[in-house]
């Protein structure tokens, strides 16, 4: 390190926002080897310090005080970019011209079939939904919805070449024509012949195997989702719902919470906006702060300016120069994960950080308690270590209210 000849160093601190906005800041001048500063770090939050021995003295950072209390939005307009989803995860089975099965996951049919009751030849899965209103466009996503056939209510529908839903596998089957006002049912046919085994454990999600995957399929359109909080336990990082869904009619006005308000299984972006008022501003520094932030990541636009993307904490963002004396227009859009849309809904004890394989989603083994269930999807009057009928998601949206510093 070079030192000045009055053996003194000037400090400075680089506070990394998003390029081209990282700023210099001088903080102090140290003297010798023996002064000391104090920087908050937030959780992934780093600070770039750098010593120039040819700066000129610095008198020292003044950190600036807020300005009264904070200005706080807790009521937004909202606008989905994406299809809003419910996923169908439980069904009746019927091989050939059998008889259907009572209500099991989806993801038993293929342990049944596969494994317990090894069969080939044509099943249908029938699944059952609550409409409460009638949605104007609601389709039905399929994985290869190409080689199905697919009633709905009784009436023949077909895939038409809508565009994908998510992944170009998930292919749209309109229903909109043939809902009613209650119960509905959908039922799905096609040609089931069990999956080749891949080779090794780990080969299972990137394997190009021969055979049919039975899989979860996904109501897409223009509708809110409603559901109840379950009674039972509560775990960390999530919300566990009972599994009784109820397709109703959209809200525009959230006070955050993106699941209450019908959110569940979305995945996507979704548009917050409101107007606050802001006076005698010049002069001031302005700080959106959002402490409340439950998303991947929440891109901020003032006036529809583009101000910057936040992923991490501190959840807050300068936004001096976007904003102006009279009403602003704050929009925050936020984006999720595929984890609400996907899963898995059922593991019962903790949030995982990744899932893979068979055993993730299903409730035939438990990998924290080393348990296995055998015949678990008859066996699920009670929950066990590895499966629940309940659903759990991840928050979604803002649950403390935004709030605007002003800083003098």
């Amino acid at each position: 390190l070079a030192r000045r000849r009055d053996c003194s160093y000037h400090f400075f601190f680089l506070m990394i926002r998003r390029p081209p906005r990282s700023t210099l800041f001088p903080y102090t001048t140290l003297f010798r080897s023996t002064s000391s500063i104090q920087l908050i770090f937030a959780p992934l939050q780093s600070h770039l310090i750098l010593l120039d021995p040819d700066a000129p003295p610095a008198a020292g950072r003044t950190d600036k005080r807020e300005e009264g209390e904070p200005i706080c939005i807790s009521e937004w307009n909202i606008k989905r970019n994406s299809p809003n989803p419910l996923t169908l995860d439980f069904c009746r089975l019927k091989t050939g011209d059998g008889e259907f099965s009572e209500v099991i996951p989806v993801i038993a049919v293929q342990q049944i079939l596969q494994e317990d009751s090894p069969y080939t030849g044509s099943i249908t899965l029938r699944f059952e939904f609550e409409v409460d209103a009638v949605p104007s466009e609601i389709a039905v996503a399929v994985e290869i919805a190409d080689t199905c056939t697919f009633k709905i209510n009784g009436n023949d529908v077909f895939y038409d070449g809508m565009p994908y839903y998510v992944d170009r596998s998930f292919m749209p089957v309109d229903l909109t024509p043939h809902i009613q006002k209650g119960s509905n049912t959908p039922d799905i046919g096609m040609d089931f012949k069990p999956l080749e085994r891949p080779k090794f454990g780990l080969s299972q999600p990137f394997a190009n195997v021969s055979g049919t995957e039975v899989e979860s399929v996904y109501l897409i359109g223009s509708f809110g989702v409603r559901g109840s909080l379950s009674s039972s336990i509560q775990r960390p990082q999530s919300v566990r719902y009972v599994p009784e869904f109820v397709i109703t009619a959209e809200t525009d006005v959230s006070g955050g919470d993106l699941i209450k308000d019908g959110y569940l299984f979305y995945t996507g972006d979704i548009e917050m906006t409101a107007s606050v008022e802001l006076n005698k501003i010049s002069d001031r520094q302005l700080v959106l702060r959002m402490p409340g932030l439950q998303a991947c990541n929440a891109r901020v636009k003032i006036n529809d300016i583009d101000a910057g993307v936040i992923c991490w904490k501190p959840y807050e963002i300068d936004i001096t120069d976007y904003v102006h004396d009279g009403k602003n227009t704050v929009t925050l859009v936020l984006t999720n994960t595929l984890r609400n849309l996907l899963g898995p809904h059922h593991r019962p004890l903790v949030e995982k950080e990744q899932n893979w394989g068979w055993n993730e989603y299903s409730g035939r083994w438990c990998e924290l308690t080393k348990k296995g269930f055998p015949n678990w999807y008859n066996k699920r009057e009670e929950d066990t270590d590895a499966w629940t009928d309940d659903y759990y998601f991840v928050r979604f949206g803002l649950y403390k209210p935004t709030e605007i510093k002003i800083l003098k």
